[in-house]
């Protein structure tokens, strides 16, 4: 990867783990896109050039942790047989990431449930977070 590919890719992610911080400190609504690239140690326009948003800040901490929930249930149901087991085992693993990722279960717990137009998009990454497998099975062994 070139270097500043990879500057650019690390600015990208400096900007989201600010944001988690400052989301989680002062909430979706009393965050300013200023106090995140501060946080970030970047310009707002650095902040801009990555998204164009607040709310693109906020959904793409959303694709975060539904990505880390994601690749997590999989591979802990596939370890189970049966439904039961699997329900289980999803449980625990939402509970598990939840508990080692706070900050960000916190912001979205009471941010992104709580809100309404800022919210805006998230029915598509639900989805996304509980459709079928690619590869041919739902990740609680359902069938539809």
């Amino acid at each position: 990867m070139p270097a500043e590919q990879l500057r650019s890719l690390q600015r990208h992610e400096r900007i989201l783990d600010a944001a988690t911080r400052v989301f989680a400190t002062k909430g979706y609504h009393g965050t300013l896109v200023d106090e995140i690239a501060l946080e970030a140690e970047t310009s707002k326009g650095g902040v801009y050039f990555h998204f164009p948003n607040k709310q693109a800040i906020f959904l793409a901490l959303f694709d975060r942790l539904a990505d880390i929930l994601r690749d997590r249930v999989e591979s802990a149901v596939a370890k189970e047989s049966e439904p039961i087991g699997r329900a289980e085992a999803a449980l625990k693993v939402v509970l598990d990431t939840f508990a080692s990722h706070r900050r960000l279960a916190r912001l979205f717990m009471v941010e992104a449930l709580g809100a309404s137009n800022s919210a805006a998009g998230h029915g598509d990454r639900r989805e996304r977070l509980v459709r079928r497998d690619q590869r041919g099975g739902h990740p609680l062994g359902r069938r539809r």
